[in-house]
């Protein structure tokens, strides 16, 4: 089964709060409890059950199955799950909002619409055979029970697919039209193509214009390079007039082109050598420079410097003045140590007077305790036994005992007098004996210091004399001269780098004529025979471009010739189909198979369901369909017949009618189409006691074609054997659903 109803849930809507239910397996009866009255009304109307499960097809839907689309529930959040070809879809409405989720995860859709194309594809049940066969509403007649021959033959077109040879007709003769269309489409194409036919040139017009166009194609070729000679020329003429200057030092510096390369790696090697000369010059210039600076700054230097540079050497020297700059900050924080500590002052503290106290600190606190405790006990009890301890009372004279606990509390206060005495006694001791140590090291350190403090003057000037340069050992040159050399050499460089693009240019120069020179006034005229030619050659081309438009339009004009060619070979074929789905007896004979089918199904449930002896007939003559009851009535040894419409069936007959039908109906409809469920609203509304047990025995026949049954019944005397029971109750204007008859409701 493609669709199976798993649970439907309701969410501050009209009348649920928050409802869930899961559909469950075999007969399930619905009952209703309205206590809007009080809680010992047993009104079993208004209680919520018929808009508890009509949102089922109002959520797939969107439309009521009573009354129209506006009439919808809209309030709140609507939402039912159904298993669809092994997926769990969930098909959630929030007021007016559609969502859709598959296994867990929400669909996204661009718009409402297309989640309602999603549905409408994905759910094997239109809203039409949902209201048939998976929701029955006793306020709706069957069309095939009450409707008019107009609505019980529409059902029937629909239900059972009659309408299809209608449509199959529709298409043979839509196709049929199109081939007359394809035939007159055709009959122009070929007037179209004998036209274009006359348009096109013959071959020996169309070689002698190709042959023309080929001979002027020659003549332009030779007029443009003439033309490029010219504009060369004159290119090398503008070169001439720009760079006149650099063309005579060229000359005088490479008067030979072939020399060209060689005369370039020349002048690189000469800039190369000079750049390494100036180098030389300037590291000597720049030695110089330094020699001075450091000589000027030795000489500035102390006698006591000079004195350590001699002895140990710059390098020994300064690590000297490093290491006693460090240890003198050292000796400097360790003086400032001690002469802290000289600078505090401690006072010794005053002895206590007295004795200590008999007991110790811990001995106290214990006897405070248990004294405390006895005078707690005497100020509460007289005799007996303690109500918390559980021990015997001795009462002790409160007096006494109050003035033991201030002895012991005076021996306390003794006890941290004493801590404070000797801790203050410590720390005195402690700072007496760092200031006998702090006194004896200052000597020491003020004697060090003194010693230390000759190298601080000379490691500054040693810190501040610039390093001595390393000994020159290059050529010892004059910047100025060999600056000139290297400024000569670039330009040089420069020119020969400015005139490598242009030597074509400069070869053509050197060997340029008189006459050459003023070729240039040629070149209008050239150009003007150029034109022309291109005139006359676009005119010959354009006739020769139409010719072979005019070809292509041909080839593809003779290629839809022949494909509806073998188009209309179809023609005479649907001509005859067309006239064999005209016949009506075709429609006929299937409507008369699937109705003697569909009545012998009836007639077999309703043999054993009706209390009466009835047999149903279906007849379709031209316009009037008929659902025919034949009831049978013994008169004596006769058996008397009365065959009316069963739309003269009485209310209870009708009802049974219609779950007789839709029973046969399903016979017709395959797995793939069925629901796992059928929901039956109010079915046993009006009917007797007997026509309720008829009924009662039609749901186990139902029940083995579809796997959940729901009967809502507003009869809460009516129980089904077997069944399980829920009461819709509804409380302060809010229902809920309880499982149970309404009689077993608290």
């Amino acid at each position: 089964m493609s669709q199976h109803l798993h649970s439907f849930g309701l969410q501050n809507t009209i009348l649920f709060k928050n409802v869930e239910f899961t559909v469950p397996k075999g007969l399930s009866v619905f009952y209703g409890l309205n206590r809007t009255n009080g809680r010992k009304s047993m009104q079993a109307n208004g209680a919520g059950k018929s808009s508890l499960w009509s949102s089922v097809g109002e959520t797939l839907y969107e439309e009521p199955i009573v009354g129209l689309k506006e009439d919808a529930v809209k309030q709140g959040t609507r939402w039912t799950r159904l298993k669809i070809r092994g997926k769990d879809v969930k098909i959630v409405r929030k007021n007016s909002k559609l969502e859709i989720e598959i296994d867990g995860k929400p669909k996204q859709f661009r718009k409402k619409s297309d989640a309602q194309k999603w549905l409408k594809k994905h759910i094997p049940l239109s809203q039409t055979e949902f209201n048939t066969y998976a929701y029955l509403d006793a306020r709706v007649p069957h069309p095939l029970v009450m409707g008019s021959s107009t609505e019980r033959k529409r059902f029937f077109n629909e239900a059972f697919g009659l309408d299809k040879i209608d449509v199959e007709r529709r298409l043979f003769e839509a196709e049929l039209s199109k081939l007359k269309r394809t035939r007159a489409a055709y009959r122009e194409l070929r007037a179209v193509f004998d036209a274009d036919k006359d348009k096109a040139l013959s071959k020996d017009r169309r070689l002698a214009l190709e042959s023309k166009v080929k001979s002027y194609e020659e003549e332009l070729e030779e007029l443009q390079r003439k033309n490029e000679k010219i504009q060369i020329i004159q290119q090398v003429l503008v070169f001439e007039r720009s760079a006149t200057k650099e063309i005579r030092a060229f000359s005088t510096l490479c008067p030979n082109l072939e020399e060209f390369s060689s005369l370039c790696t020349e002048v690189e090697k000469n800039l190369k050598e000079n750049r390494k000369k100036l180098k030389d010059a300037q590291a000597w210039e720049e030695y110089q420079k330094e020699n001075r600076k450091y000589n000027k700054a030795y000489s500035a230097l102390s006698e006591d410097t000079k004195d350590l540079i001699k002895d140990l050497g710059l390098k020994k020297a300064l690590r000297r003045c490093r290491e006693s700059a460090d240890e003198y900050q050292a000796v400097v924080e360790e003086l400032e140590k001690h002469r802290r500590i000289l600078d505090k002052t401690v006072q010794k503290p005053e002895e206590l007077g007295g004795k200590y106290p008999k007991l110790s600190r811990k001995e106290l606190k214990a006897e405070l305790e248990s004294l405390e405790h006895k005078l707690e006990h005497a100020e509460k009890f007289g005799t007996g036994k303690c109500g918390t301890c559980g021990q015997d009372v001795k009462i002790k004279s409160p007096k006494k005992l109050k003035l033991r606990i201030a002895e012991v509390e005076t021996d306390l206060e003794s006890w941290a007098e004493i801590e404070d005495y000797e801790t203050a006694l410590a720390e005195y001791r402690e700072w007496k004996k760092q200031v006998r140590v702090a006194e004896t090291a200052i000597e020491g350190l003020e004697a060090r210091l003194k010693k230390l403090k000759k190298y601080r003057k000379t490691g500054k000037e040693l810190r501040e004399l610039p390093d001595a340069p390393e000994k020159f050992e290059g050529l010892k040159l004059e910047v100025d001269v060999c600056q000139r050399m290297v400024d000569e050499d670039r330009e040089q460089l420069r020119l020969l780098e400015f005139m490598q693009p242009n030597l074509d240019n400069v070869a053509i120069l050197r060997k340029l004529t008189d006459k050459q020179r003023q070729s240039g006034s040629l070149a209008p005229q050239i150009q003007q025979k150029i034109n022309d030619i291109h005139e006359k050659m676009s005119k010959l081309r354009a006739k020769l471009e139409v010719n072979s438009m005019v070809c292509k339009q041909l080839k593809r004009h003779r290629e839809r010739l022949l494909e509806m060619k073998e188009e209309l070979k179809e023609e005479e074929a649907l001509r005859l189909l067309v006239e064999a789905y005209s016949d009506k007896n075709i429609k006929r004979d299937a409507v008369k198979a699937v109705s003697s089918r569909l009545m012998a199904e009836v007639n077999k449930y309703a043999k054993s369901i009706f209390p009466e002896d009835f047999d149903f007939e279906f007849k379709w003559e031209s316009s009037k369909v008929q659902l025919l009851v034949n009831r049978r009535y013994r008169e004596g040894k006769k058996t008397k017949v009365v065959t009316s419409d069963v739309r003269k069936l009485s209310g209870a007959e009708s009802k049974l009618y219609t779950f007789v039908l839709v029973l046969a109906h399903l016979t017709f409809v395959p797995a793939r189409k069925r629901s796992n469920v059928l929901i039956l609203d109010e079915p046993d509304s009006n009917m007797s006691g007997e026509t309720t047990e008829s009924f009662k025995r039609l749901l186990p026949i139902l029940h083995k074609v579809i796997p959940s049954i729901i009967v809502i019944t507003p009869r809460t005397s009516e129980r089904y054997e077997g069944a399980q029971e829920f009461t819709v109750l509804k409380e302060k204007g809010e229902a809920r659903i309880v499982k149970g008859h309404p009689s077993t409701v608290k």
